[in-house]
């Protein structure tokens, strides 16, 4: 994935994130679920054709590959962290 793409791909997550106000839900998600990153892509590749037929693929493969690399799980964090103070 290429940097301005995940750049984009955050920037959409933490604009959702405030928009709804679950800034420290979605804090705490992140941190407490980060060992587990790896495993949630899978099952976004293992669900992929699902959300294919649903016309999200884009974003099941986006996700996919932006949970598989841990530095992207915490730059989400620290981009809400320092939108929220």
């Amino acid at each position: 994935m290429a940097t301005d793409e995940r750049e984009a791909l955050i920037e959409r997550l933490v604009a959702k994130v405030r928009a709804w106000g679950l800034e420290a839900p979605a804090v705490f998600l992140l941190e407490s679920h980060s060992p587990l990153s790896f495993l949630g892509s899978q099952a976004l590749v293992f669900l992929e054709p699902l959300f294919r037929m649903a016309g999200q693929g884009r974003f099941a493969e986006d996700w996919a590959q932006a949970l598989e690399d841990r530095d992207i799980v915490e730059q989400i964090v620290r981009r809400i962290e320092a939108d929220s103070l």
